[in-house]
């Protein structure tokens, strides 16, 4: 009795270039970054703490923050207080150059506090993500991990968990970047084959059509 019909990205493609994006640098390594709102529900102050235990131990790995929010300004403050050196906030930009970005990072970060709520999400950000064709680190349990490993997209981490995330941050750092590849090119493949506008559209006339088909007969 119930069908599910996913949100879809704004599917805005970024002319291809070899020039990295402002604030974005050639010595960054291997770049992981969040793009969206900072506030609450996000609780990146793990995330940040994460970092803290990453530097230890590489020092090629940047964690990049994108975007505004309630709790940027505490974040970036942390991540002083903690002497960071693989940590970078970067402003807002606009819609239509949010891809150029997320095409440029070698993985993609999803964070949710880990409550009841947040397990039957799924973050807008993942599938804007899956569309940009890139691996993802996803730590929001429930439905959005789900949707991430059936893709085949990505490892999902425990949100709130410092030593968890910095763990599964080093092992995709680890990866070839042949793997990352592969693994986000698989994301973008599932996006095109299950979560695209055009299959959602398509998908909300079939459901319209049997249910109109449906109803003389059920009358």
């Amino acid at each position: 009795k119930i069908t599910v019909v996913y949100n879809w990205a704004d599917e805005i493609v970024t002319p291809v270039t070899t020039a990295l994006p402002k604030g974005f640098d050639a010595t960054d390594g291997v770049r992981f970054l969040f793009a969206g709102n900072m506030g609450a529900a996000q609780g990146l102050s793990a995330l940040v703490d994460a970092a803290g235990l990453v530097q230890k131990v590489r020092s090629d790995v940047t964690f990049l923050f994108m975007g505004g929010g309630t709790e940027r300004a505490a974040l970036e403050a942390q991540s002083l207080r903690l002497g960071l050196r693989n940590v970078r906030f970067l402003p807002r930009v606009p819609l239509a150059e949010v891809q150029g970005y997320l095409v440029a990072a070698d993985v993609l970060i999803v964070h949710l506090k880990d409550e009841p709520l947040f397990r039957v999400t799924i973050p807008s950000k993942t599938q804007a993500y899956l569309f940009a064709g890139r691996p993802i680190l996803m730590a929001a349990p429930g439905d959005a991990a789900d949707l991430v490993m059936k893709a085949g997209a990505g490892i999902v981490a425990i949100p709130e968990t410092p030593t968890d995330l910095a763990a599964k941050v080093l092992e995709m750092a680890s990866l070839r970047q042949t793997e990352r590849l592969e693994m986000g090119a698989r994301g973008q493949r599932f996006y095109k084959s299950d979560l695209s506008m055009q299959i959602a559209l398509d998908a909300t006339a079939q459901l319209i059509k049997g249910h109109w088909r449906a109803g003389p007969k059920a009358a």
